[in-house]
């Protein structure tokens, strides 16, 4: 039902659930329905998002002044880090 409202242009999760999919390659698993292997899926997806994600938060430090003092004494990103 969720899948017929977004086809009809109605924005509901689901919308949100496959923009998701398509920004980070995996518009097949929603054209198809179905991913296969659910371990391996999410997996294979969660490693490639973190993958995408660390240059962006190296960005972040970089740019941010609260982090200006901070990032010349601290030079490895800590797994932790969730915002700056």
């Amino acid at each position: 039902m969720l899948r017929r409202l977004d086809e009809a242009g109605r924005r509901t999760w689901a919308t949100y659930v496959k923009d998701i999919l398509y920004e980070h390659g995996y518009g097949h698993a929603w054209l198809a329905q179905d991913v296969g292997s659910r371990f391996d899926f999410i997996t294979n997806y969660i490693n490639k998002v973190n993958d995408g994600a660390t240059p962006n938060v190296y960005s972040q430090v970089e740019n941010s002044l609260k982090a200006d003092h901070c990032k010349h004494f601290k030079t490895q990103l800590d797994v932790h880090l969730q915002s700056v």
